[in-house]
């Protein structure tokens, strides 16, 4: 049983794709669907290959072989897609439910408790303003009666 060597990754404008057979990748370069400017990595690699370098045979356009640069990624290790292997999750996920309820939770109570007191201060400055507007009228009834001549006489 012969050891099967690591698969390969390749990347193109930034897209990686992967893991391939070394059969895959040979009928890659055969029917031309790799490209000089793409960039190859496997296990026993320590960075980002140009296709180019590795696969002579593939014809960069004149003066792209030199200038040729590595993935903004070339420092990463891919990742395989098809590894059991849990990625890391994102540091920031966002408000959770227990976060979101909690803040319409306290937005209801806030609200119910700004409405119970606006009743009850309103309500009590619009009762003491009509029970002045009440005395004022007794007042100015008994003052309009006192001015009155008296037709008693």
């Amino acid at each position: 049983m012969s050891a099967q060597s690591p698969p390969w990754y390749i990347t193109r404008d930034g897209q990686q794709h992967g893991p391939v057979a070394d059969a895959e990748l040979k009928k890659h370069v055969d029917d031309g669907q790799l490209q000089a400017t793409d960039f190859l990595w496997r296990q026993d690699f320590t960075e980002w290959r140009p296709a180019a370098v590795l696969f002579p045979q593939l014809k960069a356009p004149s003066g792209l072989a030199a200038g040729i640069q590595q993935p903004t990624n070339s420092r990463q290790r891919p990742v395989p897609y098809d590894t059991e292997e849990p990625r890391e999750r994102a540091s920031y996920q966002g408000p959770g439910l227990a976060t979101i309820g909690i803040a319409l939770l306290c937005s209801a109570v806030i609200g119910a408790a700004s409405g119970y007191v606006y009743k009850r201060v309103a309500l009590s400055h619009k009762s003491i303003s009509q029970s002045e507007r009440a005395h004022e009228t007794s007042l100015s009834a008994a003052d309009a009666k006192a001015k009155r001549p008296s037709s008693a006489g």
